[in-house]
């Protein structure tokens, strides 16, 4: 149950939610600033937010459920779609699956646009991460180390608070890519600088997150980094000695 802030007759106001319309309200607030001095069409960058927002939700929920489904396969429908539970991966794939579509339907380059926006997915995410902790889930591995936390919803133990360390590592993420941006080589370096560096932190944390094995000790989450790790590490290197060559990407 996700703490409660303010609580008006049925009303709840409830710190998960709170932390996710702030992740959207900062993001899309730096964003537009951001698209208005490099040009963009503001009512165009606020259409393609919507639909980043409201397909990676779908795929956040979509993937959470494929990798709980012993979980949810004896649960009524309603539950199912009612409970809580996202995914970041999903939401990440199928957010820039889906965008790649909309701008090709409204003649955007997809490249540039997700140059644009690759700073602002972490900094999401930083938000995200602190609603995580304040709800108690995705919680760390047991540890004695002085700044480990308890979680009540969970049980006693003191763990490695690891939502904070994600909040955190996504804040210097969305400090590199905004920096990153105005000294891109080519066409689409942020977003697989984005993916790169995202992949490299999210399988470290992994082994401070109380989560089991899927693979040879490695989890669900760090046997796909890998391999989004390797593939955005060939494309950057692809991508760097294409432009050096004189082919602009």
């Amino acid at each position: 149950m996700y703490p409660v802030l303010l609580e008006i007759g049925e009303f709840q106001l409830r710190s998960y939610s709170v932390m996710l319309l702030l992740a959207v309200v900062v993001a899309l607030f730096l964003l537009s600033r951001r698209s208005t001095r490099e040009g963009y069409d503001y009512s165009l960058v606020v259409e393609s937010v919507l639909v980043f927002l409201i397909s990676g939700f779908i795929g956040a929920r979509l993937l959470y459920i494929i990798l709980e489904w012993e979980y949810y396969r004896e649960m009524p429908l309603w539950y199912i779609i009612r409970s809580g539970g996202l995914s970041f991966f999903g939401a990440f794939v199928l957010g820039f699956v889906v965008l790649l579509f909309w701008c090709y339907l409204r003649g955007f380059s997809f490249l540039n646009l997700t140059d644009l926006y690759a700073p602002y997915v972490p900094l999401g995410n930083f938000f995200g991460r602190i609603a995580c902790f304040l709800n108690g889930c995705c919680y760390g591995t047991e540890t004695d180390v002085p700044w480990a936390v308890t979680i009540p919803v969970v049980d006693e133990v003191s763990r490695h608070p690891v939502q904070l360390y994600d909040a955190f590592g996504n804040l210097l993420l969305f400090i590199i890519l905004l920096h990153a941006y105005k000294y891109r080589p080519f066409r689409g370096f942020n977003l697989l600088m984005l993916v790169f560096l995202y992949s490299l932190l999210r399988f470290n944390l992994e082994f401070f997150r109380a989560v089991d094995a899927y693979w040879s000790d490695l989890t669900y989450a760090q046997v796909f980094t890998v391999l989004l790790f390797l593939g955005s590490g060939v494309l950057l290197v692809f991508g760097y000695y294409r432009n050096k060559s004189g082919f602009r990407v």
